[in-house]
């Protein structure tokens, strides 16, 4: 999940991938050198391709679940009031601090969360 304050960085990058790599084309091309195969380049850039659009639809596929639970399946609707925020604010946090304990605790969720991990300390 990306934090909202800052930019998905690879959404960003796309343009500056596809300028390298025609830059890359035309000065192999013009000084006749043969730096990598195309079956490559092509595979390479479906996956990145891929990449983008697996994330755009599981997106736009939890979206449109929870606008099913909320029409179809919730409980209660929390008014909106000061008391609300307060009770969400330490309702996230809870929620949080568990799936963090039970990322530490869990290999499935461990095998994700160890990376954060293994970054602190390099």
């Amino acid at each position: 999940m990306s934090d909202p304050e800052f930019p998905n960085i690879i959404l960003l990058a796309i343009p500056f991938f596809i300028v390298s790599m025609l830059l890359e084309l035309y000065v192999t091309l013009r000084k006749g050198v043969k730096t990598y195969e195309t079956k490559d380049a092509f595979s390479s850039i479906a996956m990145g391709l891929g990449n983008v659009f697996l994330g755009f639809f599981s997106k736009a596929l939890v979206l449109v679940a929870f606008f099913v639970i909320y029409e179809h399946v919730r409980l209660f609707t929390i008014p909106i009031a000061w008391w609300s925020f307060l009770l969400l604010f330490f309702a996230d946090d809870f929620s949080y601090y568990w799936f963090h304990r039970i990322s530490h605790e869990c290999r499935l969720f461990w095998a994700s969360h160890v990376i954060i991990h293994r970054n602190i300390i390099t």
